[in-house]
């Protein structure tokens, strides 16, 4: 028995609320992806007097769903905000150290925190030439579509050219053998219609004996016959070189649209090569800047941390410990009110995504939505469908 639209909606809002329970309750820190498998599933509606089929279940690519959000790129600016915020605060506790213990039992912990500040630089370094080269396969990916698309088009419209071609050139093939067959009659019946014409006004005119009458009509009728058979004799060869005309330029036809496709997919192949040596070449060039750009900022970031730890130890020696604590609770609020800031964020951001799922489940009849595949589940992927509605989000 169909359930009521009300029901059903009721019963896909149970499906969702199971399947994000978990999400909300993750842990909210920068190991926040965890390859945990979760698997949500409803129970039919226990007030159906019939059973039912199972539920259409579907799964989608959490991990891709969040990566395409238009906001996640603030997600990852709140990630190092926090991460700095977080580095900052570890130094200030470490410059306590420094102040009220032996300053070179500290100094390998000072280089430590000084490397991991240049390697969140070299993070951010890789992830935009990353960003570049993704960039550069879907420019590619898209430029090969289109190229596949004009080359069909152009195939096809040569194709009906041919086509249209053979047409015109059968027709006149064609008129050819009428007049052909117009003259071979013409001439026929001027061989043949004399004779048949004299025996027949022999027959109706002359006073003839039953003998004579006999054989001028056998005549007649065999003057007759020799003519229609070689009136169907001539027709039957015309029709033979109508055919054999065809079949001879619809192979033509077809070598040449052969001919013309190879040709035209080389040639687009030659110009997707070259569009591709382009892109590889700028990527290059794009990378070898970002790496010269690198080494000038690790550099530059490397004399400036120095400076700024000695000058806070300086400082911290100097005052020993009421100005640095006040830093660090100033420190330890910052990061408090970031990571909630970025909690909320991230809830948000995820309840969009659920929505855009909700929304596609809904639309496609779907009760069961999975976050991961399984082996023994007869599942559909919605994960493109719900990446086309997030667009729709914008930056």
């Amino acid at each position: 028995m169909p359930k009521q639209p009300l029901k059903k909606l009721l019963y896909l809002g149970v499906v969702f609320i199971l399947l994000f329970a978990v999400v909300a309750c993750r842990d909210r820190g920068l190991s926040d992806d965890s390859n945990q498998e979760e698997v949500v599933e409803a129970e039919q509606d226990q007030e159906d007097s019939t059973a039912e089929a199972g539920p259409k279940i579907a799964v989608v690519d959490w991990q891709r769903l969040k990566d395409a959000h238009p906001q996640i790129e603030l997600l990852y600016e709140l990630r190092e905000q926090i991460e700095n915020e977080r580095l900052n605060l570890e130094e200030q506790f470490n410059v306590l150290s420094l102040v009220e213990e032996n300053r070179q039992l500290h100094t390998a912990s000072v280089e430590q925190l000084i490397d991991r500040r240049l390697n969140e630089i070299k993070e951010t370094y890789g992830r935009q030439i990353r960003r570049k080269a993704k960039e550069k396969e879907k420019s590619l990916e898209n430029y090969r579509k289109q190229i596949e698309d004009e080359v069909s088009q152009a195939i096809t419209k040569k194709d009906e050219q041919l086509n249209e071609d053979l047409k015109v050139e059968v027709e006149s093939k064609e008129q050819e053998l009428a007049e052909e067959l117009k003259k071979f009659k013409k001439n026929l019946n001027r061989e043949f219609n004399s004779d048949i014409f004299n025996l027949r006004m022999k027959l109706n005119t002359l006073d003839l004996n039953e003998e004579r009458r006999e054989k001028y009509q056998q005549k007649s009728s065999s003057l007759e016959a020799e003519r229609s058979k070689r009136l169907e004799e001539k027709e039957s060869a015309l029709a033979e070189r109508l055919n054999e005309f065809k079949e001879n330029r619809q192979e033509e036809a077809r070598q040449i649209l052969i001919s013309y496709s190879r040709e035209l997919v080389k040639e687009r192949e030659a110009e997707l090569s070259a569009k591709q040596k382009t892109k590889e070449e700028q990527l290059r060039n794009y990378i070898e800047k970002q790496e010269a750009a690198l080494l000038k900022d690790l550099a530059e970031k490397e004399a400036e941390l120095e400076g700024s730890i000695k000058r806070m130890v300086l400082q911290a020696e100097r005052e020993l410990s009421d100005d640095v604590r006040s830093r660090n609770q100033e420190l330890s609020n910052n990061l408090k009110e970031l990571q909630s800031s970025k909690s909320r964020f991230e809830n948000r951001l995820e309840e969009e995504i659920k929505s855009k799922v909700a929304l596609v489940a809904e639309e496609e009849g779907l009760e069961v939505v999975l976050k991961d595949s399984y082996s023994n589940l007869n599942t559909v992927d919605i994960t493109d469908e719900v990446l086309e509605r997030l667009s729709e989000l914008g930056g």
